[in-house]
């Protein structure tokens, strides 16, 4: 995604990213975090 997307933007990833992390198994919601943090709506540390 782009690096400067709309916080409203962001908002919506994340809500998708939070529904498909809570029926998530371990090893995907390691992917969705990576995922998340790909994409700009998280900051890795």
């Amino acid at each position: 995604m782009h690096p400067k997307m709309s916080q409203s933007t962001k908002d919506e990833v994340m809500n998708k990213l939070r529904g498909r992390y809570a029926r998530a198994g371990q090893q995907h919601k390691r992917k969705l975090i990576d995922q998340a943090i790909d994409s700009g709506c998280l900051v890795g540390s």
